[in-house]
């Protein structure tokens, strides 16, 4: 059995894209990469004129972050250029992460890493009688009183 499913608005107007569409997005996005300008991009058919390429980032929560993943790679790429320091990364390889990212149902630009255990001891250390150099237990002595607060050689 075949579903017929009928769109309530064309696609597309005079040979023009203007209902979303995510690879068109990515496309366009890719050419900003590949040092473009948008203006030009958006000039020639089949592309979105740029007023619908404005409104899908705006109205499109997709979009939006993979315009904006494009906006951070250019950012790692002129800060790996001003600190002398090899970029291994590359269009096609951002595009491949885009689109699996999509595919998956995460963020557009959501980063996959290997998770790191964290220190404990540097997220809990042990802090008892390490402010005034008493003992780690304390013990109150003939100088202090029974509260840590009142003593005043255990006061923080």
């Amino acid at each position: 059995m075949i579903k017929v499913v009928k769109q309530s608005e064309p696609t597309t107007r005079y040979g023009r894209q203007i209902a979303y569409d995510r690879e068109i997005v990515i496309s366009i996005c890719r050419r900003l990469l590949e040092g473009e300008d948008l203006r030009d991009i958006c000039a020639k058919p089949p592309m979105p004129i740029g007023g619908v390429f404005l409104w899908w980032i705006q109205e499109h929560p997709e979009a939006r972050a993979i315009y904006r993943s494009v906006e951070n790679f250019e950012s790692d790429r002129k800060l790996a250029k001003v600190l002398r320091v090899p970029m291994d990364a590359r269009v096609s390889d951002w595009e491949t992460r885009i689109r699996a990212n999509c595919e998956r149902g995460w963020p557009a630009d959501s980063v996959d890493r290997q998770y790191i255990r964290p220190d404990w001891s540097k997220v809990y250390p042990s802090w008892a009688g390490r402010r005034c150099g008493a003992p780690k237990i304390w013990r109150p002595t003939s100088s202090c009183s029974t509260s840590l607060r009142s003593c005043s050689s255990h006061a923080t």
